[in-house]
């Protein structure tokens, strides 16, 4: 339903900016295959993102993404890729990445310190 003067995709716009903030904060694409792909956060809500990234074909459909300067992970699949942008949904909550050690969690956490040990090690 529509109000008077405003179109369905209109009212779709709106639904998807709520709640969302532009920001801009570097991260890492984390996969599976402990790829990792350097990106930006350009806009972020509760369920999801907006990741800038060099090479928007190099992102694979699932992922954890790691935002070092919050110290969080979360597991992340693509919505969509349009205009060098690849959104995301979070899959579950983000967990605090210095603590990762639930069960669930525990492959996470293996590939997430395999990827960020040679990083951390360059300060």
């Amino acid at each position: 339903m529509t109000a008077p003067g405003q179109s369905a995709l209109a009212l779709l716009e709106m639904r998807r900016s709520f709640g969302r903030r532009k920001v801009c904060k570097q991260a890492a694409i984390i996969g599976e295959d402990r790829l990792r792909l350097e990106c930006t956060v350009v806009d972020q809500s509760e369920a999801g993102a907006g990741l800038r990234v060099s090479d928007m074909s190099a992102v694979p459909e699932m992922f954890n993404l790691w935002i070092e300067c919050e110290d969080w992970v979360v597991l992340c699949r693509v919505a969509h890729r349009t205009n060098g942008i690849v959104g995301v949904r979070y899959l579950r909550a983000p967990r605090r990445a210095s603590r990762i050690g639930t069960p669930g969690a525990r492959r996470a956490e293996q590939v997430v310190k395999a990827v960020l040990a040679p990083h951390r090690n360059k300060r």
